[in-house]
Order: structure tokens, then sequence, then C-alpha cells
């Protein structure tokens, strides 16, 4: 038996994913209204898969599903299970209170894994009795649609919790990759710099289309500013404080972001970010009262009306993206550094056709990104490139050579298998 903390959108897509997989799963809320509405939502999920010809669930299969799961506003039903998956609010001081309120409650063999995107693993097991059977499995949003799960190891993890968690996202039908803990783990800690870049330019006067344009043109399916308000301002801006505190030389929380979540404009959820969203699922549309707070930041900043070529609007985004990448290798945070690819092309939709974001490097060549990324070096250390790269540029080696210096992990990651 497996356990979800948390009925919200994640924890509804989670227990579906584990409840589809046959798995008995018990869902935890304290609030009622949100536990009624996300187990449904779950029971939904889980059995959008077995459709009738009527295009109605199946009553069989919606039986056996509604068998599988158990509700709860109570913790105490988390006794029994093997593993119990907290999707809660991306909050740290939220989480650790929750999981201090479950020492008594969880048996002493039980996994305690925290689906987050940012806040350090290690960090969080301070709150927990047993430290070593504690971890990060990331999901990503919708948690029942996206093939990946980032695993994250801690610094107290131990093999048996990493080996246990792997081979559950493998039941899942998931694709696992283990991460040593750091501020964004892997993928969103590669986001990040694409997301900032994106405001970056907002701020400097290139308009929000162009910008995602040129993302499109590269490949992705959206654009960055699509995302943001896909994902949701507000969550961007917490997982922007993590990632600040983690690496201040290069991750700055936008004043702008600040003044749009200030505003209650998250995105698609709020009905109105970057862009107008109407609950009818049509086009987003321009909004002219965040045109008029962006020509207010642009004029203090005395960037009005800047138009890039779209190429320098592609390296803008995804130079910061690749650097950091190399960064998280160097730092080893994966232990091949396949999985950066493969991380990035389940998780980010980095386009598949370019192999991932360390093969799109490859094809490039080292020198090449050097040289590209000095153009724009004025703009701060997140286009300064990482010691290695200079070194493979000068061996002609690349990522998927196993002599690459980029190559090299300092730190075991443990078994994945």
């Amino acid at each position: 038996r497996a356990g979800v903390l948390g009925a919200g959108q994640m924890g509804a897509g989670i227990a579906a994913t584990l409840l589809r997989s046959g798995m008995s799963t018990t869902m935890v809320d304290v609030n009622p209204e949100i536990l009624e509405a996300g187990s449904s939502r779950a029971r939904q999920l889980a059995t959008g898969r077995s459709k009738s010809k009527t295009g109605q669930a199946d009553d069989a299969e919606s039986a056996r599903i509604a068998s599988l799961l158990t509700t709860s506003t109570s913790p105490a039903p988390l006794s029994d299970c093997f593993v119990v998956i907290a999707a809660v609010t991306e909050n740290e001081a939220i989480k650790t209170g929750i999981f201090e309120a479950l020492a008594g409650v969880l048996r002493d063999e039980a996994i305690l894994a925290s689906n987050t995107s940012t806040i350090p693993i290690s960090r969080m097991a301070r709150s927990w009795v047993h430290p070593e059977r504690f971890a990060g499995m990331h999901f990503f949003h919708p948690a029942q649609r996206m093939e990946l799960v980032e695993v994250i190891r801690g610094e107290q993890t131990d093999d048996q919790t990493v080996t246990a968690l792997v081979d559950l996202s493998r039941r899942l039908g998931k694709t696992p990759i283990v991460v040593r803990d750091c501020p964004g783990f892997l993928v969103t800690r590669v986001l990040f710099p694409y997301l900032s870049q994106a405001l970056e330019l907002l701020l400097e006067g290139v308009p929000m289309d162009a910008i995602d344009a040129a993302a499109v043109q590269f490949g992705m399916p959206t654009g960055p500013i699509a995302l943001y308000d896909f994902i949701g301002l507000d969550t961007v801006l917490a997982i922007s404080r993590v990632m600040a505190e983690g690496y201040p030389d290069r991750a700055q929380t936008s004043p702008l972001l600040v003044e749009m979540v200030r505003l209650g404009r998250l995105g698609q959820k709020s009905g109105a970010g970057f862009r107008k969203h109407d609950r009818n699922g049509s086009r987003p549309a321009a909004d002219p009262a965040v045109e008029s707070l962006l020509r207010q930041y642009q004029h203090q900043n005395h960037a009005e009306g800047h138009s890039p070529a779209q190429e320098e609007i592609t390296d803008r985004l995804f130079l910061p993206m690749l650097l950091e990448a190399i960064r998280a290798v160097d730092d080893g945070i994966v232990r091949d550094p396949a999985d950066v690819d493969v991380g990035v092309t389940l998780g980010l939709a980095f386009p598949a056709s370019r192999g991932g974001i360390l093969a799109w490097c490859d094809s490039e060549g080292a020198g090449a990104i050097i040289d590209r990324s000095a153009r724009y070096e004025y703009l701060g250390p997140v286009f300064h490139p990482p010691a290695s790269l200079p070194r493979m540029a000068g061996t002609k080696g690349s990522f998927r050579a196993p002599t690459s210096p980029a190559t090299t992990v300092t730190m075991p990651l443990g078994p994945v298998s």
C-alpha cells in the first residue's frame, strides 16, 4: 500500500498513477472539500484509459479503482503504507511541519518521499526521524501523463531507499533518473535560467510573442512566457527564491515576477498571467494591463522597443540552460551525462530531434558554444562557461565520450536498478 499526502492537482495525479498500476492507495488531506475533489479526480484520471464504446469508464474498472482507494482527513491510515509521497505545497516550513507530525504515524521501515521541484532534500530530512529513508520523488505536472520522475538522493538517503523508489517509478510506467541533492535538483535547475532570461528579455522590451516564437522555432512545444502561465507565477516565484538562495551569483528573483504575483496574476489558474485565459480553453489573449506594466519597467530600464534577431533570442534562452546543465554534470548531480538529456527531453519537452541539451552541445561543438556565450558575458555569470567546456573544446571531446573531462562524476549516486 502506498500513501499520498495532499489531494491537490499533483496529489490527485500521483494517486491516479498509483491506482492505475493496481496499487492500494491511501489519500490524505486535512481539508475535507479538497480531499473529496482530489479523490474524485484521482478515480476519474485512473479510469481514463479504460473507456467503453460509449465513452464512459467501464463499470467494472471503476469499481476496481474505487476498491483500491482509501481516503482520510487524518494521517492515521498511513501507518500501513510502505511508502508515503508528500504532495503538499512547495513551502519548506509547511512541508517540514507535516513531516514532523508524521513521526508517530508511519512505521519505522516506511519510506517518506517528498514530491518537490526545488527545495533541498537533505535540509528537509532534518525534520524526519529516519533520514536514511527520506528522499525526493519529483513527479512532473500532470503526473498521470508525464513520464519522468526524478529520484533525489539526500546526504543520508540509503541505497535501499533509492532502489525502492526507482523500482516504484518503473512499476508506475515512469522513467526514473537518480540525481544528487542540490537546489532545483537537475530539471528545475536547468529550467530556471531559461525562464529567467525570458523575463530579462521582456524587461529589455522584447515582445513576449517574439520570445515564445523563438523557443517554438527551436523546437519547444511552447514558449517560456506561455510556460510561466501554465506552471503558475506563484510557483515560479517560490522556485526562484530557492534558486536565488542556492546560486546567488547567477540566480535572482525578478521584481517583475514579484509584482505579477502581488497583483494576483498567477497564470491559467487565476485566469490571468502574462496573458488572459478563459475557462473555455480559447487561445490566450494579450492583456493591455500587462503591456502597460511592462512599459513601466522598460522605461525604468531605458529599454523600450528592443528588437533583437531571433538568433539572439534563441541564444539568450538556451545557452544559459546548456551552461547550467554542464555545471550540474561537473557537480556530479547525475552519474551519467545521458541522464541530463533524458531529464530535459522527458521533463521539459526539450526537442527530441536535438537528442537532448548535451547532445545539442555536441552537435554544435564546445568551441562554438563558448564563442556564442562570449557575446553575452556582459549580462553576467549565467553566460560564463564552466571550466570543463574549454577543456572539452581543447581536446575535441564530447559528452558522449567516456574520457571527456566534463563527464567526470565526483560522487557515486548508488544503485539505480
